[in-house]
């Protein structure tokens, strides 16, 4: 005998007012809603480390000086273009250091006699000497002694006139 409130297998009931799509609907939107935090939170990660490298990347100090003696193998936008990279690295890789200097020494460019953009497969190079600070927070982080300052060479260079690199940096 058959018991009225047992459970009977069977077709599936349909209630009335539902159909598949809107099932799907309510299944993509919960998929969608379980992405939220993902889509609020990776702007805010994003920006986050915008705001981070822009406030406490490496700065210039209010009295920076950037020196350029005339050179007979580049010219000035040459040498403030290769400037700028330099600067541009410094900003992003040096968070709590302050440069006071940034001089271009053409006597150390590549040469004919003194060929050092060959190492590193190019034809043309410039080498920069930079002075900088450091904060006893951020720079110690970098790897650098806190209140110090420091004596940096760059070496940056190029092929065929085309974009300058950094090839080599450090204490000289």
């Amino acid at each position: 005998a058959m018991n009225p409130g047992r459970y009977r297998p069977g077709p599936p009931q349909r209630r009335e007012g539902t159909s598949a799509s809107w099932k799907g609907a309510v299944f993509m939107k919960k998929e969608l809603s379980a992405l939220k935090p993902l889509f609020i939170l990776l702007p805010l990660l994003v920006l986050g480390f915008v705001l981070f490298w822009t406030l406490f990347g490496g700065t210039l100090s209010k009295d920076f000086q950037f020196k350029s003696a005339p050179s007979e193998q580049f010219t000035q936008e040459e040498i403030q273009g290769a400037a700028d990279v330099v600067l541009r690295r410094f900003k992003y890789g040096f968070s709590g250091c302050t440069m006071t200097k940034l001089q271009y020494v053409d006597a150390y460019a590549s040469s004919d006699t003194w060929n050092w953009a060959a190492k590193y497969n190019a034809d043309e190079g410039v080498v920069f000497h930079s002075t900088f600070t450091t904060d006893d927070f951020f720079a110690p982080k970098n790897g650098f002694n806190p209140n110090d300052t420091y004596a940096y060479q760059w070496y940056v260079a190029r092929s065929n006139g085309g974009h300058w690199k950094i090839v080599n940096l450090g204490q000289g």
